[in-house]
């Protein structure tokens, strides 16, 4: 939070990890209390975005995971090719521009690594190839 008020990124990214500590801990209740400190922390994050005049309007969160869980009482601790359904993800996104749908189904296959070009589209950038990348963070600046 510091960081976005005094440096004003146009790009932040913030990976919340406690409960997939607590999943591999088979911690179920703490699992669930990170789940609901996380969205706290998202609610925060989003009601300064829309207190900033900076921000407000003018801004869209893409939420994510960066891999999934098992589904059933075994398997949710864990993830990686041999859990089934592990390879899935959600993605959500909140601004001006996003219509309200709900859930949508879509065709095809989806990878997380997809995510990166699709957030320097939106931004009308060209996705930088790897030697590129030292320059992203000044891109974005």
């Amino acid at each position: 939070m510091e960081a976005m008020r005094k440096y004003k990124p146009r790009v932040t990214y913030i990976a919340y990890g406690e409960t997939d500590d607590w999943a591999h801990d088979n911690e179920y209740d703490q699992y669930l209390w990170s789940a609901r400190q996380t969205d706290a922390y998202i609610r925060e994050i989003w009601e300064y975005i829309q207190s900033d005049p900076q921000y407000k309007d003018k801004t869209t969160m893409i939420i994510t995971t960066d891999h999934g869980r098992g589904t059933n009482k075994s398997s949710w601790k864990s993830h990686g090719s041999s859990i089934p359904d592990a390879g899935e993800i959600w993605m959500m996104a909140i601004g001006p521009d996003t219509p309200a749908t709900g859930e949508m189904k879509t065709q095809g296959q989806w990878q997380s690594a997809m995510i990166a070009r699709t957030i320097f589209q939106l931004l009308g950038m060209d996705y930088p190839d790897a030697k590129a990348a030292p320059a992203i963070k000044e891109m974005v600046r």
